[in-house]
C-alpha cells in the first residue's frame, strides 16, 4: 500500500526531526507486499503481490505490480506521457484520468501548452519530434523495426517528474499488452471499463486481486464491474461486450477513485486521436474511445495500439503511424 503522509503543526523541533526521516523514506519509497497469499476477507484493505520482498518505487510510478509476461513485471506511470515543445519537457499528467484533450490540435515546435497525442515513435531521436505529424506514415518510427529498446522509445527521454533521467521507463510492446490484458491470471476478473468523473477509460487492477470490492475509510464498498462479471467474450486479442456503452459499468466519482488509485489500480483514460491537428471524436477532454502506442510495428505505415471503445477492447489493432496517440509508460521489476 502506498504511504501517505501526517502533518503535525506543533512542536518545532519534533517538525525537524520529522522532515529529515521523511527526506530519508523519499529515498527508499516503495511499494511492499501484504498478506501474501491471505484470503479474501484481506483484500479490501491491501493488494497482494506474487512478489515477497519490498520493491523500490521510482518517482511517478503507481504502487503495485502489474505482470506483462511470463516472470515479466512492471510499475505503470502514474499518468499518460505529456510533452511541451517551448521547453523540450517531458512529464506524467498529475492524475490518471487528465488528458491535454482540444490542446493537442495546438501541436507545434513552438507551443507552450502541454500535448499527450503522439506519433508512432516520435520520442525526438534522430529527428522524430514528438510536434512531427505532417510527414508521410512511413517517416515515423525505424521502418519494419520494432522501437522496444531503442532511442525512438519515449521512455528513453528523461521525464521531468519521473526521476528526471534518461532509460528509467518504456513502453510495452504488442504482446505484453496482450498478456496485460488477456492472458495473465484471472485477467478477465481485473480488467473492465468505466469512468473517473465523467471521463471515460479502462481500469486495471493489479496481479493478485482477487476480490470485486473496494472499501474507503468509513467502510463504505466501492464495487468493481469487471468483463468476466459482465459477461464479456473473449475472442483472441479482443473483448466484447453485447451492449453499447460499458463505460457506463464504473462510474467513479474522484474521491471513489482515489481509494482505488490507493490500492494500485490503473485507470486509462479514453483520450481518442488526433489526425493532422484535429481531434477526431470527442469534445474537450471526456473523451470517447481511447487509443495506446505500442512498440510493435504492422507493416511500414501503421504500428500496432490498443484499442479501447465504447463495448469491448483490442489489444492488438493497427493504426497509421502518423496519428497521434496516447502513451502510458512503465518501469521495470527487476527479479
Amino acid at each position: 500500500m502506498c504511504p501517505f503522509l501526517i502533518f503535525i503543526k506543533s512542536n518545532i523541533y519534533f517538525m525537524k526531526k520529522l522532515t529529515l526521516l521523511l527526506a530519508i523514506a523519499t529515498l527508499l519509497f516503495a511499494c511492499e507486499q501484504q498478506n501474501p497469499g491471505g484470503n479474501s476477507d484481506d483484500n479490501n484493505d491491501s493488494i497482494q503481490n506474487p512478489i515477497g520482498d519490498i520493491q523500490l518505487l521510482p518517482e511517478g510510478a503507481l504502487c503495485n505490480i502489474f505482470s506483462v509476461g511470463e516472470n515479466k513485471t512492471v510499475h505503470f506511470s502514474k499518468g499518460n506521457l505529456q510533452y511541451q515543445a517551448s521547453t523540450n519537457t517531458w512529464r506524467f499528467a498529475e492524475e490518471q484520468y487528465a488528458l491535454a484533450g482540444k490542446d493537442n490540435e495546438n501541436i507545434s515546435d513552438t507551443y507552450d501548452g502541454w500535448i499527450d497525442l503522439f506519433g508512432w515513435g516520435t520520442s525526438g531521436y534522430n529527428n522524430k519530434y514528438p510536434y512531427l505529424y505532417d510527414a508521410p506514415h512511413s517517416d515515423f518510427g525505424d521502418g519494419m523495426n520494432s522501437i522496444a529498446n531503442t532511442n525512438y522509445d519515449w521512455g528513453s527521454n528523461a521525464i521531468s517528474n519521473g526521476e528526471n533521467k534518461p532509460g528509467i521507463w518504456r513502453t510495452l510492446s504488442a504482446d505484453e499488452w496482450g498478456y496485460l490484458l488477456f492472458d495473465r491470471p484471472d485477467a478477465a476478473k481485473l480488467v473492465g471499463a468505466g469512468s473517473v468523473n465523467g471521463q471515460n477509460g479502462l481500469f486495471v487492477l493489479p496481479d493478485g486481486y482477487a476480490d470485486s470490492l473496494f472499501v474507503d475509510y468509513t467502510g463504505e464498498s466501492i464495487p468493481f464491474i469487471s468483463f468476466d462479471a459482465k459477461g464479456a467474450q473473449h475472442d483472441g486479442d479482443y473483448w466484447y461486450y453485447g451492449i453499447s456503452n460499458a463505460f457506463s459499468h464504473n462510474t467513479y466519482s474522484i474521491e471513489q477513485f482515489k481509494i482505488l488509485e490507493s490500492k494500485g489500480v490503473l485507470f486509462l483514460p479514453s483520450s481518442v486521436l488526433r489526425t493532422g491537428t484535429t481531434l477526431m471524436t470527442g469534445m474537450g477532454t471526456k473523451m470517447v474511445d481511447g487509443y495506446y502506442w505500442t512498440t510493435t510495428p504492422f507493416d511500414a505505415e501503421k504500428a500496432y495500439i490498443v484499442y479501447i471503445f465504447g463495448n469491448g477492447l483490442r489489444s492488438r489493432t493497427e493504426n497509421y503511424r502518423s496519428n497521434g496517440f496516447s502513451v502510458r509508460l512503465v518501469n521495470d521489476i527487476e527479479k
